[in-house]
């Protein structure tokens, strides 16, 4: 995946800050690449400097988190929550490996169906290609084809992919005050 980071210089003119290939992690069953971050407006200047962004995966209240994942079939990978594994020792070693273990670590696995969980965010999610089922703690599953979008409002829900092909998403995550 490519990322390309436009900026301007102090005489207002558009400039290739950064074009790079972005290293994905390697999560079971939900692959991810982070593409951008911040825990505060980021400040925009002629300075030809990057803002500083976060190495957590989640965001405090008010930041965001860019990120395309992919959900594999289960044929291909099985799901991790069937099986009796301890996710942060899923998480291989290599640069993306803080980022990872926030993820594990912060996300709640909440006691209902396998795979629930929930975040203190606004996750805003759009099916880029391919397709998966959405799952509720109400047992409620929804099917997600490309080009549909969800706001998950910080709660629990799941990711399902019973077809053949993996499903590719993009996601902006939105760090929020989750009244429980």
């Amino acid at each position: 995946m490519r990322r390309i980071i436009v900026g301007s210089t102090a005489a207002g003119r558009s400039v290739i800050l950064a074009d790079e290939e972005l290293a994905g992690q390697p999560m079971p069953q939900t692959p991810f690449a982070s593409i951008w971050g911040a825990d505060a407006p980021p400040t925009v200047s002629a300075d030809l400097k990057l803002p500083e962004t976060t190495v957590d995966f989640l965001p405090a209240p008010g930041g965001i988190r860019v990120v395309q994942f992919s959900v594999l079939p289960n044929a291909e990978v099985g799901r991790v929550e069937d099986n009796e594994i301890d996710l942060i020792d899923l998480i291989p070693d290599g640069p993306e490996t803080e980022r990872a273990a926030t993820l594990v670590k912060a996300v709640q696995f909440v006691d209902r169906p396998p795979g629930l969980h929930q975040t203190d965010t606004v996750d805003l999610v759009m099916i880029i290609s391919g397709e998966m089922y959405m799952l509720l703690d109400d047992g409620v599953e929804v099917l997600l084809r490309q080009g549909d979008w969800v706001v998950q409002n910080g709660t629990p829900h799941a990711w399902d992919n019973r077809s053949s092909a993996p499903c590719v998403a993009a996601l902006l995550v939105i760090g929020a005050h989750v009244q429980r």
